[in-house]
């Protein structure tokens, strides 16, 4: 199938939308990371037996499973979030689900001169990439803190993050 999209200027469009829908998912990763320590910690009774870890593998099956307002929504019924992040997030969200959902079609149908839509694509996908990779940090720094409260070092996390990459590409899902 031939494509109107092969110019370098298209190719560059499309490489910052990328870059800007990466910055998405890790946020989307981050709220899952966030609500795990703002609903799931809290009942942890310092013994990780069988069953904990169990209970752990299936909040995270499952929370990674919900979309951004889904696990917005469950952050928010915490009511341990700073007042600010959660502002930043519903901020955010608007801007996130034109990217996810509109964005190709919003400039196809017109949404930047034809002269200037490249352009337009981009300075649109790295404003939104830079707000969500704020934000990432700032939420990330804010759960490692929490989870310290709890025990969690960073260090632990790390641990744990690598441990569960060497197991999944021994099994291949990589």
């Amino acid at each position: 199938m031939d494509s109107p999209f092969v110019s370098d200027e298209h190719r560059e469009a499309f490489a910052r939308y990328g870059r800007a829908h990466f910055a998405i998912q890790t946020l989307e990763y981050e709220l899952v990371n966030t609500y795990s320590v703002l609903s799931l910690l809290p009942e942890r009774n310092g013994v990780e037996d069988a069953a904990w870890e169990g209970r752990v593998d299936d909040f995270f099956d499952t929370s990674f499973t919900h979309t951004f307002g889904t696990m917005l929504g469950k952050i928010k019924k915490t009511g341990r979030l700073p007042a600010e992040l959660l502002a930043r997030l519903e901020a955010c969200k608007p801007e996130r689900d034109f990217l996810v959902h509109r964005f190709f079609r919003f400039y196809i149908e017109g949404g930047a001169p034809p002269d200037q839509l490249e352009a337009a694509m981009i300075a649109r996908s790295d404003a939104a990439c830079d707000v969500f990779m704020a934000l990432n940090r700032d939420l990330e720094a804010f759960s490692h803190g929490m989870a310290e409260r709890f025990g969690i070092t960073a260090q632990m996390i790390a641990d744990e993050i690598e441990a569960d990459q060497t197991a999944r590409q021994r099994s291949g899902d990589v």
